[in-house]
């Protein structure tokens, strides 16, 4: 099934939506509540065994399900989630990543998301029921903290070629371009998996990554980024 979340459009998203006859297309319309909360709406809604997520600004190229479904199909069942790579368009410019990770990312994940991006994976809907949705009260990389829970219980495989894209052009307000946002949502997911940081020895890298952030970006605090060095090295 297709589900469109419209979460408080002031476009012509929903007049758009209505000239579409076809019985797989649900849409479901919510108050401006933010991507985690549109994700999780349609995950309540999803029927399928497996389930992937769009954003309104990407794309899929025509071979990505059919891709990342035969993949799963000859994988483990250790395995719950099929990512690929994908192109990151700049404007009129674009980019490929290929991305070759696979099998037990949890430690991977807890450093940095390796994976392209959300919607470049196919996960099985027995991952959802066991992880539960996106975190609505992360102010970003809620995506990133999904597929850390996730990869906390499965293996992944990867299609090293691209079958998405995404449209990084300066957008006003988008999440993934908002610094302080990203860095308070860093401190969240710093105190959640702390403990997981510290046993795979990474704890000190996390902290510092954090650290040249605040100090080497315009939209930095010298004082915070000087009070994580201090941390790191305690």
């Amino acid at each position: 099934d297709l589900i469109v979340v419209d979460d408080g459009s002031s476009d012509d998203t929903g007049s758009r939506l209505a000239t579409i006859r076809d019985d797989r297309l649900k849409v479901l319309r919510q108050d401006n509540s933010g991507v985690a909360a549109a994700r999780n709406l349609g995950l309540s809604e999803a029927s399928g065994e497996f389930v992937s997520f769009l954003d309104s600004d990407d794309e899929w190229l025509p071979t990505k399900l059919e891709a990342q479904l035969s993949a799963l199909a000859r994988a483990p069942a250790s395995v719950g989630i099929c990512a690929s790579g994908g192109i990151a368009r700049f404007g009129e410019d674009g980019e490929e990543v290929r991305h070759s990770p696979q099998g037990r990312l949890f430690e991977q994940l807890l450093l940095k998301n390796s994976l392209f991006c959300c919607m470049s994976v196919l996960a099985r809907r027995e991952v959802v029921d066991a992880v539960g949705g996106f975190d609505p009260s992360l102010p970003a990389i809620e995506d990133w903290d999904w597929l850390q829970r996730a990869a906390r219980l499965y293996d992944f495989t990867t299609i090293d070629k691209p079958l998405v894209i995404y449209n990084d052009a300066d957008q006003p307000g988008r999440r993934s371009t908002r610094f302080r946002a990203n860095m308070d949502a860093r401190e969240q997911l710093w105190r959640r998996n702390r403990h997981a940081l510290r046993r795979a020895g990474a704890a000190q890298r996390y902290l510092l990554e954090s650290a040249r952030r605040e100090l080497r970006e315009p939209e930095g605090s010298a004082s915070r980024g000087r009070r994580l060095v201090l941390r790191s090295l305690a």
